[in-house]
């Protein structure tokens, strides 16, 4: 929602929790409760169900969501949710309770990839993680002050050679009990906090190190995801643009990923980005590609390389036709445009199958390959 805020305004914004919310209303039973928390968070009270009804009641809101089109002064806006579920009293008997741990849900939920949810686990307790803001903010500070983050790597398969051709890179955090924190944890608190910018520097600079190690294998290629907030940060500029290009280190072995929305509703901004990044031997994906609200139009005047499919249009693939038409819409607006596709949250044989018969070109999920600490990847 804050890419909404920032590229549509406010008022928008409002207007697209207003239609969400009239959604969500119509979706669930009279005897259930929603309440609004705050910002683009709602809580739903589902009385005299059980696990099993629960799962359902969840599933058919987040499809509700999902399919949801708000059309808000001529733009047509879709979303997707997460959600963390809470059972009472086996989960808590307060209401603080039960809403901390749906919050922790929901994280775990989002960690997954968006337009799921998550039952509460003991398992999402992490004692030593901090528990406020300003814990969170001091905790992300020492981590770029001495090397406290942790970089993982998913696999990303071309479908039409079945070969590894790249590991995106996931941040992880090192908890003060050395236990590793996903980032749903905390980058909310960073990019609230004006840190997502220095996060980007850390981890892009992090990845050039690793492509200009000697040591390391040429066929090692890397996907960087950067925030909106790089797109202007000329900071992250200067650096790149003060390294050895990249392309003279070999072929090209750096993917830089900006979500959609951040490239269309930044478009002039986000061209100039793109071109200091490909001067410097960079390709470039539009990630979360079918979540946000494209103009065809700017899109196709945008320099880039790949199309993320979103993973929402991905999960149930297998069963759902509408879901299989979208990802082959997709992959015909992304031939025409002479743009490669990679499918994310790719989590069963199945779901593969119908992406190679698609012709969608490369794939990325669980069922691929799950994350691992880069140094253990890179280590063979």
């Amino acid at each position: 929602f804050k890419q909404i805020n920032d590229g549509l305004g406010h008022d928008v914004g409002d207007e697209l929790l207003t239609s969400i919310a009239f959604r969500m209303k119509s979706t669930i039973r009279e005897s259930d409760l929603l309440a609004r928390l705050g910002g683009d968070e709602f809580a739903i009270l589902y009385p005299n169900v059980d696990q099993d009804q629960a799962r359902i009641a969840a599933q058919r809101l987040l499809d509700a969501i999902r399919r949801h089109t708000a059309v808000i002064r001529g733009q047509s806006i879709r979303t997707t949710a997460s959600m963390g579920l809470v059972l009472f009293p086996a989960h808590g008997t307060s209401a603080s309770e039960l809403l901390m741990k749906a919050d922790m849900a929901m994280y775990r939920a989002k960690e997954g990839g968006r337009n799921r949810f998550t039952i509460y686990s003991p398992d999402e307790e992490r004692p030593e993680a901090p528990e406020s803001r300003v814990d969170w903010l001091r905790a992300i500070r020492e981590a770029l002050e001495n090397d406290g983050f942790v970089l993982y790597g998913q696999p990303i398969l071309n479908l039409k050679t079945d070969r590894i051709i790249r590991y995106e890179v996931l941040l992880r955090l090192r908890g003060r009990d050395g236990k590793i924190i996903p980032p749903g944890a905390f980058l909310e608190v960073a990019e609230q906090f004006g840190l997502s910018g220095d996060i980007d520097r850390w981890v892009l600079g992090k990845v050039i190190e690793i492509i200009s190690d000697a040591s390391i294998p040429a066929d090692f290629s890397f996907a960087v995801n950067l925030s909106p907030r790089s797109l202007t940060d000329g900071e992250l500029l200067s650096m790149i643009s003060g390294e050895e290009k990249l392309s003279v280190i070999g072929p090209v072995r750096l993917v830089v990923e900006i979500t959609e929305t951040a490239a269309i509703y930044n478009i002039h901004i986000a061209k100039d980005f793109l071109r200091t990044m490909r001067t410097q031997g960079c390709e470039i994906a539009i990630d979360d590609f079918g979540t946000g609200f494209s103009s065809f139009y700017q899109l196709k005047n945008l320099d880039v390389d790949y199309l993320k499919i979103d993973g929402s249009f991905v999960r149930n693939l297998s069963h759902d036709p509408v879901d299989k038409h979208l990802v082959l819409a997709m992959v015909h607006l992304a031939s025409g445009l002479g743009k490669r596709t990679i499918a994310e949250f790719v989590e069963d044989g199945e779901t593969l199958k119908i992406l190679r018969k698609i012709g969608v070109d490369c794939a990325q999920g669980f069922f691929i390959g799950r994350p691992r600490p880069l140094e253990e990847i890179l280590a063979g």
